[in-house]
């Protein structure tokens, strides 16, 4: 059996499933959406320790692709960030006050974000298919994809969604690079006494970032506790009271006694990113095309404002009568993301360098750094509006 579409997305992930809901808002284009795994349409009340952390610019995108009114109702808002090297008394300060009063971005559960994405995945009746990608061929004209239950798809397009560890970009010859961190993330969520204000707290160390996340309820943080490999893995082997132990002498006693509520789970980081974004009717994106170190929590935010610009591109080709697959529209598409795509790789990976120096002068001028933007205002309201997500 062999079925026509004008756009394929394998992975129904995070960023597979915001453009297919991204395309199906802009464009009027027969979309089919794959994965091996069902749809995630029935939220649990199982905590995910898994949280992503949404800008305020790509919240702008997720309503203009008619996502954000269903997902703000999961989400926990973020109107100050704190900054600090080690347990210092000099921090950086990001204040939602020196940026008009506009929220600086949300923090939500992975498990309520998929839940939301395919929920409308369902109710703007995108085709889903629940398969396994055989294979992967393209040429001048159209993708064609085998899956595993014998059903064959061509498309105009092929948007390649699945994963840091993508099988489809090998079979599309696609090149790209690995860094090993020789660090982990041991991540969960833990309720305490007092509340967190909406206030987002990174500590850097030596061995890793501490990240403390302001979930939606007022007395529930995320954590992402980054250390050395050999150290987070040995901490995710202890049970639970134990690991709680260790986590509030890093986490502190500001917000009172901690509880955990959720799994624990931990992961390996690393760099991997596409040494090309397209080849011949074939795009990456998500983790496919990039997966960043953890550092600043950008890596949705990244493939958020990627998605944008390659769903404006293919909207315009649709709406003029040209190709939406074409070479010459990839290079364009290409071509607009490879400064801020490259710009984020670079950032992320050479503050975990700087932050990772023992060397007692270059913490002395990162804690110094620090205070000095937080107390020069342009300097301060650029970094406060990057990390929001503004480009222009």
């Amino acid at each position: 059996m062999q079925k026509k579409f004008d756009i394929a997305i394998v992975g129904a992930g995070l960023a597979g499933s915001i453009i297919a809901l991204g395309l199906a808002k802009k464009t009027n284009l027969k979309i089919v959406l794959i994965d091996p795994k069902d749809l995630h349409v029935n939220a649990t009340d199982k905590r995910d320790p898994r949280t992503s952390a949404i800008a305020h610019e790509a919240q702008v995108i997720l309503s203009e692709f008619d996502i954000w009114d269903d997902l703000k109702l999961f989400a926990g808002p973020i109107e100050q960030i704190r900054i600090t090297d080690n347990d210092s008394k000099l921090h950086l300060h990001f204040d939602n006050k020196d940026v008009e009063y506009k929220t600086l971005g949300y923090m939500i559960e992975n498990n309520f974000l998929l839940h939301v994405l395919h929920k409308k995945i369902i109710e703007n009746k995108i085709e889903f298919k629940k398969a396994l990608v055989k294979n992967v061929q393209t040429n001048d004209f159209n993708a064609e994809i085998e899956l595993d239950n014998s059903t064959k798809i061509t498309a105009d397009l092929l948007i390649v969604a699945d994963g840091k560890f993508s099988k489809i970009r090998d079979w599309l010859d696609i090149d790209y690079t690995i860094k090993d961190y020789h660090q982990a993330s041991n991540v969960c969520l833990v309720e305490h006494e007092k509340p967190h204000e909406s206030i987002a707290q990174e500590k850097f160390y030596p061995s890793g970032p501490f990240a403390i996340l302001p979930m939606q309820c007022q007395n529930i943080s995320g954590i992402v506790w980054t250390e050395e490999k050999e150290t987070a893995f040995a901490l995710s082997k202890l049970d639970d009271n134990k690991f709680m132990s260790f986590l509030s002498e890093k986490f502190g006693d500001y917000l009172g006694p901690l509880k955990l509520i959720s799994e624990r789970h931990v992961f390996p980081l690393s760099l991997v990113y596409a040494n090309r974004l397209f080849t011949k009717r074939a795009v990456l994106i998500g983790d496919a095309a990039h997966s960043i170190h953890p550092i600043a929590g950008q890596g949705l935010n990244l493939s958020i404002r990627d998605i944008n610009v390659l769903v404006e591109h293919i909207k315009e080709n649709n709406n003029t009568g040209l190709d939406i697959g074409s070479s010459r529209m990839l290079e364009e598409y290409s071509s607009k993301r490879k400064f801020d795509d490259f710009n984020m790789i670079m950032i992320t990976d050479i503050l975990d360098k700087f932050f990772r120096i023992k060397s007692p002068p270059i913490s002395l001028i990162r804690k110094f750094g620090l205070a000095l933007i937080n107390e020069v205002t342009f300097l301060k309201q650029f970094f406060m509006e990057y990390a929001m997500g503004k480009r222009d």
